[in-house]
């Protein structure tokens, strides 16, 4: 697999390495790749064999309302004193080993091709339980941290969603505040962290789902949503790769 390394934005070496990164994703998605564990061959156009594939951390019971895994599918007690402002989660997955390291390669060693394999595992996982929508909306980045990323994680999750949703990805939200990462603040900052750092960007269908990586708190995602219902969408799922 291919690593990134930071180049001057806005340069010609940087125009020739977003060139450069695009055939080199190409290339990777057509010739077969080996696992990113064990080095085996992958299966099913993943860079996973299938031993890898089943230590994958699969919530058997979640909570309709927020997605957090329990032991039975029943509303967990936060939901029942404070439910959230979105209608409905869904997490394909725990955020637990070995699901957190790929994520965190992902983002943190600008990975795009985890992303793909990591998208494509979303999308099989939750291809039987996705509700009607009219749109996709993955959560924003700010500008300045998508230059450094090179890419939204939120983006490459949501694309394959929209063949089994049968609805299409809209960037209807816009990050207007570069703050702190949430996985560096407790928990009880997370709120105060985002409060008002989206802003809605375009016309809201009525029926939208938000995508994200990971959701922790749910802070991130909670914002998005009071957002999108202010500016008139009536029911807003959640989809996420991971449920921590």
């Amino acid at each position: 697999m291919r690593e990134q390394y930071p180049v001057e934005h806005g340069s010609i070496a940087s125009r020739l390495f977003a060139v450069n990164q695009k055939l080199a994703a190409l290339v990777d998605s057509l010739l077969p790749q080996d696992c990113l564990f064990c080095l085996q061959p992958g299966v099913d156009s993943l860079a996973l064999c299938a031993a890898c594939q089943l230590q994958l951390p699969r919530p058997s019971c979640a909570c309709p309302h927020c997605a957090m895994p329990m032991p039975v599918a029943e509303v967990c007690g936060q939901c029942q004193q404070k439910p959230p402002p979105f209608d409905r989660a869904i997490a394909a997955y725990h955020y637990g080993y070995p699901l957190d390291w790929l994520v965190q390669r992902m983002k943190f060693s600008h990975r795009r091709d985890i992303g793909r394999t990591l998208a494509l595992l979303m999308q099989r996982s939750l291809s039987d339980r996705l509700g009607v929508v009219d749109a996709i909306v993955p959560v924003p980045l700010h500008a300045t941290r998508q230059r450094q990323r090179k890419f939204n994680q939120a983006e490459l999750l949501a694309k394959p969603l929209r063949a089994i949703a049968k609805a299409p990805v809209m960037p209807l939200l816009r990050r207007s505040a570069n703050t702190p990462a949430q996985s560096t603040l407790p928990k009880d900052e997370r709120g105060r962290n985002v409060r008002n750092a989206f802003e809605v960007v375009a016309n809201v269908p009525k029926r939208l789902t938000i995508v994200d990586d990971v959701m922790t708190s749910g802070a991130t995602v909670a914002e998005c949503t009071k957002q999108l219902k202010k500016a008139g969408a009536q029911w807003v799922e959640v989809w996420t790769l991971a449920r921590a």
